[in-house]
Formats: C-alpha cells, structure tokens, sequence
C-alpha cells in the first residue's frame, strides 16, 4: 500500500528484503528514489547463506543513541529519591495509588506490611 501510493505521486523504488528466506533474520527496507531511475539495491542472503557468513565487503552503518544509560540507578534498582521496589514504603504508596484509583478490594495496612515472612523449612 505504501509502495503504492509513493508510486502515485512520483517516487520511484520498491521493497528490499533482506535475507529472504531467514525467520529470524529477515529484514523489510522500503526503498524510494527520486530523480532518475536506478536499480534497485541487491538483497543479501539470496544464494542461500547464513546471515551471519556474508561478512565480505560489508558496509557498517554506525548508529548512535542506542546505548542504554545507566545513570540514577541504585544498587537495589529504582531512581534516586524513589524507595525501593518491596519496601514498606513502596508497597504502601501502592497501595494509596491504587485506592485513589478505585480499588476497594486493597488491605488495609498494619504493622505487618512490608515484612519477610518466616522461612518454612
């Protein structure tokens, strides 16, 4: 459809798959040019090799902003500022946030929320 319709209003191009025949490593490119007609590029992965083999004048594309970023993280997860998941504190701010919600169903909170349970051999 979008290829379709690209093609109406002048582009040219098509659709690239690469490695056609892979599950997991089959990828879909819409290709669209404008100006005069060229071929289209060649899909990899047609001659029956694996993915991973086709290594041979590859060309790397470098893409930036894709690194996870680890900052404000604690030892025991969460933000800075933020109690930490299990904690009495968490669990009765959950417990405040979802009565505000509506739920009439929440336990009321005691002295005993929050803390481990003895350990049953």
């Amino acid at each position: 459809m979008m290829v379709s319709a690209a093609m109406k209003v002048g582009f040219s191009g098509g659709l690239v798959v690469d490695y056609p025949h892979s599950t997991r490593a089959k990828k879909f490119f819409l290709v669209l040019m404008v100006g005069s007609s060229t071929s289209l590029p060649q899909a990899k992965g047609l001659d029956g090799q694996d993915p991973e083999d086709s290594d041979e004048g590859a060309q790397h594309v470098k893409v930036s902003g894709r690194e996870r970023k680890h900052t404000g993280k604690r030892k025991h997860g969460g933000k800075p500022g933020k109690a930490p998941t299990g904690s009495k504190e968490w669990i009765v701010h959950k417990k405040d946030t979802m009565r505000k919600r509506g739920y009439t169903e929440i336990p009321r909170d005691t002295k005993y929320t929050g803390r481990k349970r003895k350990k049953t051999v």
